[in-house]
C-alpha cells in the first residue's frame, strides 16, 4: 500500500502544526479558552449531513437532522459540548452553547428525548 503524501511540501514546511502549536497554546492561555472544538464540530456535522444526504432513499432535511442528533455518537458528543459550554462562567462560551453548536430546529427533538 502506498503511503499517503502530505498536502504540504515537507521540504519547505516540515510540519505545519508544529510551528503553530505553541502559538495556539499561548492564545488558549491568554483567552482562557479555545473555539477549536467548535470548528471541528461544524466540520463533523457537515461531513455527516452530506454523507447521509446522498445515500439511497428519500429523506427530508429534518430526517437527516433527527438521524444525526438522535442516533449518532457524534451528535451526542456535540450536545455534551453544548451542555458543558452552557455551564461556563465565560459569557462567550454561554453564547456558543445557545447560538452555535446545536441548531434551533433540533432543540425540540432533544427536549422530547430528554437531552435538551
Amino acid at each position: 500500500m502506498e503511503e499517503a503524501q502530505p498536502w504540504y511540501d515537507s521540504q519547505i514546511f516540515p510540519n505545519p502544526n508544529a510551528r503553530l502549536q505553541a502559538w495556539h497554546e499561548v492564545a488558549r492561555r491568554q483567552n482562557g479558552r479555545t473555539t477549536l472544538g467548535v470548528l471541528a464540530a461544524d466540520e463533523l456535522k457537515t461531513f455527516y449531513y452530506e454523507a447521509k444526504g446522498v445515500q439511497p432513499g428519500r429523506r427530508s432535511p429534518m430526517d437527516v437532522l433527527r438521524w444525526f442528533w438522535l442516533e449518532t455518537a457524534a451528535g451526542e458528543a456535540i450536545v455534551a459540548m453544548r451542555d458543558h459550554a452552557a455551564q461556563s462562567a465565560d459569557p462567550a462560551m454561554k453564547g456558543l452553547a445557545t447560538l452555535s453548536l446545536v441548531p434551533r430546529a433540533v432543540l425540540p427533538l432533544l427536549a422530547e428525548r430528554g437531552a435538551g
